[in-house]
């Protein structure tokens, strides 16, 4: 899909630097650069980013507060990270600059702790190896990221390079690989559970059916999109995939329904206030009346479309879509003249963006525009560019299928490596695992005997305990019948003494009553 801005940035860019002569603080002035870094023309982004790295760095060294300080870090990673997009634009892609920002980027972006911010700076070194034809290093980047967020199970960054992969894929045409990476990002993102992301899923899917020219599926998922945006409310996202739903109908030739999705899609556009989207699908719609016959409201339409575009400052794809259809719609009712018009002044906007693709196709109309109004030395001038560039971009596909074969014999060399590895790493796996086994079956042999002891000692504790219990009762058995044996003799000495007592009184007594021996002896012996 194009990128189309249809927003003046002079105004946005002169409101901002009015309110950055006027800020006082330097927290603010941070947030103004990095707004003017977005605004500005790109020729532009060194004046404001460069002041703004000063300002943040000086933030960042002064504050102490981590989210503070964190926040600070985030808006200098930004800032580098636009840095890296100018170089990226004005010097060759994969220059030493672009890289250099991006590193600065990473590293900013990990001291904030900013895991999206990572995530998309991974995204951005595989992308700097996919403009240099590296693709294996594109994926390497990828498959860090992924690492990366695998070890520290963050399931959303894991999604986000899980679909990034299986894109990289459909790039080289491998769908089954494709299909098993989208398919496990989108199952990853509902185990996630955030149905914003997963609704988002269904789209990506729908996305790389169309790319693969499976358009039946592709508005299947795009369906399934709409329908779970639509129950969460999240109705800005949904003019866009209204706009993808029409390509696929318009793309397998049902006219009527991609009339019926555009208009929805608009619809919605207008909404929102999304210009853009509204700008792609009325050049959309213009396009399928065109596709039915009825060209005089394609005409219309696209005049329309082309008036709004010439207000566009520097948006030269949107004034070469307007222009460029308006050619085609022109050419079909045989209004060469008028045709040839636009598709001269679509050629030259065109070749100011340097868009391969498309000046290939504005060529090759201006060509057959030239040849029906007998303008044969035109006509022959564009067939050569046609000519000329087509084998360039033909050069450039063999090239990338070079790539691509390249990509895949050593992907299989890298599987192949992986299976070996991997081999190797289940056998010393299994023995650890063996190891680990016989340590544990030692241990639980140890343990299990250590723990008879235990039976044993406790069983043994608790059989002394019941001897020593039975004895205790058993001395103060025996104490107890000690002391009453003891209260018994006590007793009976006791009564011994009294009887003692008695009698040696009755002694007493009987010796007072009677006379002694020498008075009986005496008399006796008288008588």
């Amino acid at each position: 899909m194009l990128s189309i801005n249809v927003f003046p940035q002079n105004k946005i860019v002169d409101s901002l630097g009015l309110c950055l002569k006027n800020a006082k603080h330097d927290s603010t002035r941070l947030r103004l650069h990095l707004c003017l870094c977005i605004a500005c023309d790109l020729s532009d982004n060194l004046k404001y980013g460069e002041p703004g790295i000063k300002i943040a760095e000086n933030l960042v060294k002064n504050t102490s507060k981590g989210e503070l300080k964190r926040q600070y870090l985030t808006q200098k990673a930004e800032i580098y990270n636009l840095i890296a997009v100018y170089y990226e634009r004005t010097e060759k892609s994969g220059s030493k600059n672009h890289f250099t920002y991006l590193e600065k980027t990473l590293a900013a972006f990990k001291e904030a702790q900013d895991t999206a911010g990572i995530t998309n700076t991974i995204i951005s070194f595989a992308n700097y190896y996919f403009r240099d034809g590296n693709i294996i290093r594109q994926l390497e980047e990828l498959q860090k990221g992924l690492t990366l967020w695998e070890n520290a199970n963050y399931k959303k960054g894991k999604a986000r390079f899980i679909k990034e992969i299986g894109f990289l894929y459909a790039d080289q045409g491998d769908t089954i690989h494709a299909k098993e990476y989208l398919e496990k990002g989108l199952e990853l993102e509902k185990e996630i559970g955030d149905k914003s992301r997963i609704s988002r899923g269904y789209y990506l899917m729908g996305l790389l059916y169309a790319r693969l020219k499976y358009y039946d599926k592709a508005i299947y998922y795009y369906l399934k999109s709409i329908e779970r945006y639509g129950a969460l409310k999240e109705i800005n996202t949904l003019p866009e995939i209204y706009l993808s739903l029409g390509e696929a109908y318009q793309a397998k030739q049902s006219f009527s329904e991609a009339l019926v999705i555009y208009n929805k899609g608009y619809s919605l556009a207008n909404q929102t206030n999304d210009s853009r989207i509204k700008f792609l699908t009325t050049i959309a719609i213009g396009s399928v009346e065109a596709d039915l016959g009825n060209y005089d409201k394609a005409i219309k339409q696209h005049q329309k479309n082309y008036d709004i575009a010439l207000k566009i400052p520097d948006n030269y794809l949107a004034l070469w879509l307007a222009g460029s259809s308006l050619a085609k719609d022109l050419f079909e009712i045989n209004d060469f003249k008028k045709a040839k018009i636009y598709a001269d002044k679509a050629l030259l906007t065109i070749n100011k963006s340097g868009a391969a693709n498309e000046i290939l196709n504005t060529e090759k109309m201006a060509y057959k525009i030239d040849s029906a109004l007998n303008n044969y030395k035109e006509a022959h001038l564009h067939y050569l560019n046609y000519i000329k560039l087509r084998d360039q971009l033909n050069g450039e596909e063999l090239k990338k299928a070079a790539i691509r074969e390249k990509f895949q014999r050593e992907l299989d060399n890298q599987t192949q490596k992986a299976h070996a590895e991997q081999r190797q790493k289940d056998l010393i796996n299994k023995k650890e695992n063996q190891n680990k086994n016989n340590i544990i079956i030692t241990i639980s042999l140890g343990l299990i005997i250590v723990l008879a002891l235990a039976i044993l000692i406790f069983r043994g504790l608790k059989q002394n305990q019941k001897i020593n219990k039975e004895l205790l009762y058993k001395n103060k058995l025996i104490e107890n019948q000690k002391k009453l044996v003891e209260e018994q003799k006590q007793l009976v000495d006791d009564k011994q003494k009294e009887i003692l007592d008695s009698i040696n009184y009755a002694s007493r007594i009987q010796k007072a009553l009677l006379p002694n021996e020498k008075y009986l002896e005496k008399h006796i012996k008288k008588q």
